[in-house]
């Protein structure tokens, strides 16, 4: 996790996952504990959405409710 580069005024932030799986973030304050939690709880929830039997791994994640969810998670951490 870090800030890996900058767009005009905005940072990008990324994350990657021991199963190499990349996050990336783009935000514009260095509010780096906020973007932490951000990613972990975000890695949490992917991991229990891709071990469904349901997904098919390599696909899109289309759901409303993961939508909702990093919506939620989001703004819990990075207001």
């Amino acid at each position: 996790l870090k800030v890996v580069d900058q767009f005009n005024d905005q940072l990008i932030s990324a994350f990657v996952t021991a199963g190499n799986h990349r996050f990336v973030l783009l935000h514009d304050t260095r509010h780096e504990e906020g973007v932490l939690w951000f990613f972990l709880e975000l890695y949490e929830l992917f991991v229990k959405v891709t071990l469904n039997p349901l997904y098919e791994h390599g696909q899109p994640i289309k759901s409303r409710v993961f939508h909702e969810r990093v919506l939620s998670i989001a703004s819990k951490h990075l207001n």
